[in-house]
């Protein structure tokens, strides 16, 4: 059993059925801050894309890879 805390971005559909994500593990929170901000916006995602349990993700560790538009 893991304590690992993570904040979840699930596109154009919920988990397990969406067909992509974007993940804050929490050690990365405090550079990438709050997003609560973000909430119901349209947002940018950059980084590298890898596969995870079959489904693409983008692990988040900078503010800077979030852009609202």
């Amino acid at each position: 059993s893991s304590n690992l805390r993570a904040t979840f971005s699930d596109l154009a559909g919920v988990y397990p059925d969406q067909p992509f994500t974007a993940v804050i593990f929490e050690n990365d929170m405090p550079t990438v801050g709050d997003v609560s901000d973000l909430e119901g916006k349209t947002v940018d995602v950059t980084g590298n894309v890898r596969m995870y349990h079959g489904k693409p993700e983008i692990i988040v560790s900078s503010r800077s890879q979030l852009a609202a538009r």
